[in-house]
């Protein structure tokens, strides 16, 4: 990675993201190093809302101290609000929440946000409310967009990352279409990592469990000079054996070799009104992911059976080795202006990644067909912002965001027949190098104003350009590695462009009440499939939303209930299909509609016991015959057709998720403890939009227990995750040859971490 120019460049742009402050009013929650998150002096009322106390939020500090709710800062609308006034549905869990619940990683995220899957194929895909991606490869990006303190992780192959010195994350439901626009057609994922604090501090954390698991997290921060502070933050881990056996080689599967994330953010306040924050990042990891297990029951073309199955459900029986290796980093710099008259952010951000995975794609002990993909993927971004001041009557974002992705299968993606039933004899595989360049510019405004006491009015539009380009070859090859003859070649280019719009209504009928309707559209670009690159361009899916809502604090903000209704009219939608030879690619699929609920709930019981809730149910259907989509045969052994899909579920749509957080702090041994138990049941849902590959109702458990030292110098914690250890996909497909395959999620973890802090 070319780290050294990009850094030069880094020191001397202008640049910025949007500001993440957190305030409180009352008792702070804590980032999951323990700290206190950082508190603004005040919190700003809603638009058309006075800050007098007959009309503000109920201050914490008017009950008594520790009963009632923490105010929850988020920047859905890109600036720090409390989370009761957005008229917009977030899931917000901080650090210290994510690591008492087990989250360490964006896939487990599922566990506390209802609704959110995000499956593990040895990439991340994400699903939404109906709307999500289960395609990867350069220049395809995931419909639920992932931001990490600003920046957007274009990269769907190495966004599988862990949540490093997280200080919160909130999922934004819905389409973004304004002011995150960049093909977040179903939500959002925003990650935002912990500010450098001047006072010296260290966190130290060795950890220790089952399948011989080791971790350890290095967190130090620190002031340099007067105006600048800076931390780094290291994290490695590594598996001593796998999940399971892959009984064909002698192998472990499901292990993790290696994995490395480190993190670094400068903030320099050159001025009173000038802040410029620099952060650079890179993460690193090997693993024997996606083992591919063919669904129980399924049959095999009759050259590479049997297929055997195991009293382990995540052992293998495969004659390849799966392998997956990534890389990826970056750097941004954003800058943050005050111009009295209004707010200045600029935020330039450069990001390389590399993604390496060999499977064995019939998934049997005999040699048959293997893929090997290597994707390399170069992002640049920069968005210029403009803010108005919290005084203004009107409260407005307007921006212009570039994208560049410079995307390609370099050397190129490959498919082997290494046996002797190979379907392209004479040769013995088929190379493409396929190169895809995204170049995109958007112009966006959204503005709030009251138009009657207590009523707001959100209006806001964004429009998208794009162009795509792609170049590339597929060649036959002999003896490995030897190239004989060009097969087929490409040289085209599409435009993309389209407007997107939000209009949001809300009211505040009381300082605990606030009711609010919304209609939002949503726009995923189109593209090229650069493992089929004479495949005609797919076109962009859109998405048009309707939304109505409730937030509430009640009960002297002891308990909060924010719900919402939802309406989705979902259009050519971008499915994953897959060719005979064993390429993959997206085509677009017919109309779906999909509608229902979701609620969040959180109730401080006792002044030591929190309970936090939630349900989302989602009624969801294909409702046009045409286009057809790829299709399989129940119990496999058939290449997928064309078929229609009416009436049929949308993929890695569960009918209803409930989730149930209980918290218990008490004292132990002269120091403070924490009990946490998470429960989570889900209804399943089908892998793919022939409804063939089902994953069947499912509940999940995790729990911690965690002890601090009186001065919190030391802790102590116990964790699991997957304690009934249930078999849940982490990824599902039909193979090539019909075969229905799935991936799985981690089985049962559990283990220990020992900790000291200055």
């Amino acid at each position: 990675m070319r780290f050294t120019s990009v850094f030069a460049m880094a020191c001397f742009a202008s640049t910025c993201s949007v500001a993440c402050a957190y305030a409180q009013q009352g008792t702070a929650p804590s980032d999951q190093a323990g700290t206190p998150l950082q508190t603004p002096q005040t919190t700003q009322p809603p638009v058309g809302v006075s800050s007098t106390p007959s009309q503000s939020t109920p201050a914490a500090t008017a009950q008594s101290p520790g009963t009632t709710l923490d105010t929850v800062i988020v920047t859905a609308n890109r600036r720090a609000e409390n989370l009761q006034n957005v008229p917009v549905s977030v899931t917000a869990v901080s650090g210290a929440n994510l690591v008492n619940s087990g989250v360490t990683n964006i896939q487990d995220l599922t566990a506390v946000v209802p609704g959110l899957v995000v499956q593990n194929g040895g990439f991340a895909t994400n699903h939404l409310r109906g709307v999500g991606s289960s395609t990867v490869g350069p220049g395809l990006e995931n419909a639920i967009a992932l931001y990490v303190d600003g920046v957007y992780y274009a990269s769907a192959a190495t966004n599988l990352v862990d949540f490093v010195d997280v200080s919160q994350v909130e999922v934004l439901k819905g389409p973004q279409g304004t002011l995150f626009g960049r093909n977040a057609t179903g939500g959002l994922i925003q990650v935002t990592t912990k500010n450098p604090s001047h006072d010296p501090h260290l966190d130290a954390d060795l950890s220790y469990g089952n399948y011989e698991t080791g971790k350890g997290d290095l967190y130090i921060t620190g002031g340099l000079t007067d105006n600048l502070a800076a931390d780094l933050t290291v994290q490695a881990s590594g598996q001593g054996q796998g999940y399971g056996y892959n009984h064909a080689n002698g192998d472990d599967v499901y292990k993790t070799d290696s994995r490395v994330d480190t993190r670094s953010k400068w903030v320099l306040d050159l001025t009173p009104k000038t802040k410029v924050t620099t952060i650079f990042d890179y993460s690193q990891i090997r693993y024997a992911n996606p083992a591919i297990t063919l669904v129980p029951g399924t049959n095999v073309l009759p050259f590479v059976g049997p297929t055997y199955k195991y009293s382990n459900p995540w052992d293998t029986d495969t004659d390849g080795q799966p392998l997956t290796f990534s890389k990826t980093g970056g750097v941004s710099t954003k800058l943050e202006q005050d111009l009295g008259f209004a707010r200045f952010n600029n935020i330039v951000a450069y990001r390389e990644s590399y993604f390496f995975s060999t499977f064995d794609v019939d998934a049997t002990a005999t040699p048959f067909e293997r893929t090997y993909l290597k994707d390399r993927e170069h992002t640049f971004t920069e968005e210029a912002q403009l803010q108005s001041e919290k005084q203004d009557r009107i409260q407005y974002t307007a921006g212009i965001f570039y994208f560049s992705n410079d995307g390609k299968y370099a050397p190129g993606s490959q498919i082997q027949f290494p046996g002797a039933f190979s379907p392209v004899a004479p040769l013995d595989a088929l190379g493409t190098v396929g190169e895809e360049v995204s170049t995109s510019v958007a112009g966006y405004f959204q503005g709030t104003t009251e138009i009657l006491p207590a009523t707001n009015l959100t209006v806001g539009t964004r429009y998208t350009y794009e162009r795509r380009t792609i170049a590339g070859a597929t060649t036959g090859i002999v003896d490995g590695d030897i190239p004989v003859t060009t097969l087929a070649s490409a040289n085209n280019a599409k435009d993309f462009y389209r407007p997107t719009f939000r209009v949001a209504l809300d009211h505040r009928f009381s300082p605990e009440v606030l009711a609010y309707a919304s209609a939002n559209t949503g726009f995923k670009s189109g593209g090229f499939n650069t493992q089929n690159i004479t495949d005609p361009a797919f076109a962009p899916e859109t998405l048009n939303a309707y939304e109505a809502g409730l937030k509430t604090d009640l009960l002297d903000r002891r308990v909060r209930l924010n719900g919402s209704f939802f309406y989705y009219d979902y259009n050519h939608i971008q499915v994953l299909f897959i060719e005979s030879g064993g390429s993959t690619g997206v085509i677009n699929g017919p109309h779906a509609v999909s509608y229902g609920t979701d609620f969040d709930a959180e109730a401080r019981v006792t002044r030591d016991f929190t309970l936090t809730g939630g349900l989302e149910y989602v009624h969801d259907r294909f409702t046009s015959a045409n286009p057809g989509v790829p299709t399989g045969v129940e119990g496999g052994g058939v290449p997928a057709f064309e078929a229609s899909a009416q009436g049929n579920r949308l993929p890695v749509t569960p009918d209803a998720v409930v989730d149930l957080k209980g918290d218990y702090r008490f004292d132990l041994l002269g120091g403070n403890a924490n009990a946490d138990v998470t429960y989570q049941y889900n209804t399943g849902w089908f892998a793919e939009p022939d409804n063939i590959i089902h994953q069947p109702p499912f509940s999940l458990l995790n729990a911690s227990l965690r002890w601090k030292s009186p001065n919190s110098t030391y802790t102590v914690a116990l964790f699991a995750t997957n304690l009934t250890n249930t078999v849940v996909q982490g990824f599902g497909s039909t193979l090539p040859t019909g075969e229905d395959s799935y991936s799985l999620a981690p089985p049962r973890l559990y283990g220990v971490t020992v900790g000291y802090h200055f």
